[in-house]
């Protein structure tokens, strides 16, 4: 029931979820990129401006492309970096 919208309230619920054990975690915040955060890092990913035309799906294919970019041994902050701009680029075409 915690309200996570602003930097610092995403920041406090990323860390109530690591002090409970969550290994790592990653908020998608829209226009605003997305963040990860784990017991030793914790980083912004600022979104690419683009023109928002159609955003269904947009949190699938971040998803997509960070289990994708995982797999392939990008490390964490890696596919962090290239979900945010595959996600900014869906949602700049019509689905």
């Amino acid at each position: 029931g915690q309200r996570v919208d602003s930097p610092a309230e995403i920041e406090a619920a990323a860390g109530w979820l690591l002090a409970q054990g969550v290994p790592n975690v990653v908020v998608t915040c829209g226009a605003r990129g997305a963040f990860w955060a784990s017991k030793t890092t914790r980083k912004w990913a600022p979104a690419p401006v683009v023109k928002v035309i159609d955003t269904v799906g947009a949190r699938d294919f971040f998803n997509g492309a960070f289990a994708f970019n995982l797999a392939a041994g990008r490390g964490a902050l890696g596919a962090l970096d290239a979900s945010i701009r595959i996600a900014s680029a869906k949602v700049a075409q019509k689905s």
